[in-house]
């Protein structure tokens, strides 16, 4: 049986670890509340969020890819990165107007925070996910308007 799924199967979620999965989805509310406070800055500004927003993201997907590779689980490697690649180029290059590529790519690795078991790499895929959400967030207020 695979690390990953015996991992999954077999371990509870605890506490603590729901507290800091909890606080790194907060950057979309805190990411918002910005937005709220120094609207201004969201025209001037667009474009370096939307560039910082993409190098998290190759971030968190170098991060995740990194640890599969430790765990020499190949076929979720690949699986995992063919699906980031297909959602970021439909967001990007196919359909840029929908919202719903955003979000799948948000939940593909909201998920793949608790694929990973161990503390070092889950914590700093929480304050890459929590940086994240907070330009996401900046970005949402402007496509409400």
């Amino acid at each position: 049986m695979s690390p990953i799924i015996g991992w999954v199967t077999e371990r509870s979620i605890t506490l603590s670890e729901m507290v800091i999965f909890l606080f790194s989805v907060s950057g979309i509310i805190w990411g918002y509340l910005l937005a709220l406070i120094a609207p201004e800055e969201l025209t001037k500004g667009k474009k370096y969020f939307v560039l910082v927003k993409r190098i998290i993201l190759g971030l968190m997907i170098v991060l995740v890819n990194y640890y599969l590779y430790l765990l020499k689980e190949y076929l979720f490697l690949i699986i995992f990165t063919l699906l980031i690649i297909f959602l970021f180029l439909m967001e990007v290059v196919f359909v840029p107007k929908r919202k719903v590529y955003e979000l799948l790519i948000y939940s593909l690795i909201l998920s793949s925070f608790f694929l990973i078991s161990d503390s070092d790499f889950r914590l700093i895929l929480a304050s890459l996910i929590f940086l994240y959400s907070l330009v996401s967030g900046t970005l949402l207020k402007r496509a409400v308007e």
